[in-house]
């Protein structure tokens, strides 16, 4: 039997046609080129500092292929697909990451399938002291450290009403900060410019504390007030007396002391009481509580430490620590040590657990400033216008600093910098393993902030009236 060309030209087109169908669907199968649409990421957070561990999720991509995931330009993690071409994997933002805006990528190592998600990189001083242990210490920060932190510059300053002893809190590009005019301040933390103020009954030195989507700060009223990323007033709670203590959040509650001897424990939602009644202790309380592993602790001005049950509102310890002097400095926890000073001249090193004395060291002078601690390290002022560091260990001294007046700020300290107000209206930089000078910035009047450090900016108020940032000039 004899073909016609026709017959065989057609036949030549139909085997091609066979031929490229089935090299589609092996190639579909190889790399997996999913027909419910492109490939897609997601991480489980869309913000944070570096070092932060988060998951990406992925689909659409080719079947059980390898899948890298690239931070910029740094692979930061692999992962293989399943028989959907869905993967989930557990990454980390790369220590040297820089904030702003950065990218996710995931890429198919065999079906070339790529898809990408943003992400941005930034730290956040929540609260007086950082963070709940209130170690005055940020460990993402990246850009500010000892051999470039004397080129630092102002970057902006704003006017108050009133003076600013208020420590700032720097969340998601806004500072928030109180003054004696009796107003919370939210400022764009980038330039500075004001985006609200809210009012008070009266003066606040109390440094707010961002939690929930609301901003808490304490004022000389006798009210915590609530308020909400807008700036209207959610609710108020009051005390009995002045509060000038920081306030702290933890598990939906918000904590604060008040100079009517109490420490006061409040829904963070709604502004109702938390405990039956607040924890009364024997004199004013002035000190920032602290938290750790459940419990509480403050100082009061009646010389003593307190350890209380966060969730009931009774005492940890049979009894509290007693000093020779008032305490008003907040207390630092680290490593199941308490470190606190007393208005007798002593830092003291307590263990959290039993509330028993680990040493005590005498600087001289009342303490009003709160520690720091960093690389077994801690540093705090004192009323003998020195800042001094001791081992955290047995409290060996490391190094005094002299300034020119009293210092009741609290230090803080980012990135092997230690940075600390004084009276005499400086803010000052210090080498925080040696106690050297690297920097100072002279103000119009005493600096009892404590510095706020996050995004290679410094930020501090003065009773000059005045907030300030400082950044790196090539930053």
């Amino acid at each position: 039997m004899r073909f016609s060309v026709r017959s065989r030209l057609g036949l030549a087109l139909s085997f091609m046609a066979v031929l490229a169908l089935c090299l589609t669907l092996l190639f579909s199968t190889r790399s997996g080129a999913n027909a419910a649409g492109s490939p897609l990421i997601k991480t489980s957070v869309m913000s944070g500092p570096p070092t932060t561990a988060l998951t990406v999720t992925g689909k659409n991509f080719g079947l059980s292929e390898s899948v890298n995931i690239d931070f910029d330009a740094t692979l930061v993690g692999t992962a293989t697909t399943d028989g959907t071409g869905a993967f989930s994997a557990l990454v980390k933002v790369p220590r040297a990451a820089l904030p702003g805006s950065h990218t996710f990528k995931a890429v198919g190592q065999t079906s070339k399938l790529s898809a990408t998600v943003p992400f941005t990189v930034q730290t956040q001083w929540i609260t007086f002291g950082f963070d709940q242990h209130r170690a005055h210490y940020n460990p993402y920060e990246n850009i500010i450290t000892h051999s470039n932190v004397s080129a630092l510059v102002q970057d902006w300053s704003y006017t108050t009403g009133g003076a600013v002893s208020s420590s700032p809190a720097v969340v998601s590009g806004v500072l928030y900060v109180g003054s004696s005019d009796g107003k919370l301040y939210a400022l764009n933390a980038t330039t500075g410019a004001l985006l609200w103020s809210a009012t008070t009954g009266g003066a606040i030195t109390s440094s707010p504390i961002f939690d929930s989507g609301m901003i808490f700060v304490g004022s000389a009223d006798g009210k915590l007030y609530a308020f909400n990323k807008a700036g209207t007033q959610v609710w108020t709670f009051t005390t009995g007396g002045a509060i000038t203590a920081s306030p702290l959040a933890a598990a939906g509650v918000v904590y604060v002391g008040s100079t009517d001897d109490n420490l006061y424990a409040i829904t963070e939602s709604t502004g109702v009481a938390a405990w039956s009644a607040p924890f009364a202790t024997g004199g004013a309380i002035n000190s920032s509580a602290t938290i750790s592993a459940g419990i509480l602790y403050v100082g009061s001005n009646d010389g003593k430490l307190y350890a209380v049950t966060a969730s009931t509102g009774t005492a940890a310890w049979s009894a509290p620590f007693a000093t020779g002097g008032a305490i008003t400095s907040s207390p630092a926890v680290f490593n199941n040590a308490v470190y606190v000073g007393s208005q007798d001249g002593n830092l003291y090193s307590v263990n959290a657990t039993s509330g028993v004395q680990n040493w005590k060291r005498l600087v001289g002078a009342a303490i009003d400033s709160s520690p720091a601690v960093y690389n077994n390290a801690v540093y705090v002022g004192a009323a003998d216008k020195k800042v001094h560091a001791f081992k955290v260990g047995k409290g060996a001294g490391l190094w005094t600093y002299t300034t020119g007046d009293v210092v009741a700020s609290s230090p803080s300290v980012a990135n092997t910098v230690l940075y600390v107000g004084s009276n005499d209206g400086k803010l000052y930089a210090l080498k925080a393993s040696l106690g050297t000078f690297l920097w100072s910035y002279t103000t119009g009047a005493a600096v009892s902030s404590s510095p706020a450090v996050a995004n290679g900016i410094v930020y501090v108020g003065s009773n000059d009236g005045n907030v300030y940032a400082f950044h790196l000039p090539t930053a």
